[in-house]
């Protein structure tokens, strides 16, 4: 199993000389995401409908 390694709050892993890059970290970092508040309680999820037209 590879290692989990952290770039700059990225969590990646390396394999064959390629990075993968964990995908809602990437998302959340380039701000597709939506906050809702339900009850007084604030939710955030990932928009994946505009992750996936990318």
């Amino acid at each position: 199993m590879n290692e989990i390694i952290n770039i700059q709050g990225i969590e990646c892993y390396e394999k064959d000389g390629t990075a993968y890059l964990k995908l809602d970290t990437v998302a959340r970092g380039l701000g597709f995401i939506q906050t809702q508040n339900k009850n007084g309680t604030e939710y955030t999820s990932i928009r994946w409908e505009t992750v996936f037209r990318y």
